[in-house]
């Protein structure tokens, strides 16, 4: 979640939204992919890491939130900075 974060606001020179709003979309928009593998019993990660799929449920159910956090910021800041 950190690295997401990081990832947005670096190089944002000011800190202003249209600087990072579209860059919320895009990280949040990248997560997809990781939820849906890491989503269910029998996904491709639990085959190739041999790790149990309730562990793997954390990953998903944050990867999920960051997701989640991400896009609303990317929606907010483009309805209130209209």
């Amino acid at each position: 979640m950190a690295v997401c974060f990081i990832l947005l606001f670096v190089d944002t020179k000011g800190g202003k939204p249209s600087l990072w709003e579209d860059r919320a979309a895009h990280i949040g928009a990248s997560q997809v992919p990781i939820v849906v593998a890491l989503a269910g019993k029998n996904n491709i990660v639990s085959l190739l890491t041999g790790i149990g799929h309730e562990r793997l449920n954390i990953l998903h159910r944050a990867s999920s939130r960051v997701c989640l956090l991400l896009l609303w910021l990317h929606a907010l800041t483009r309805y209130f900075n209209v």
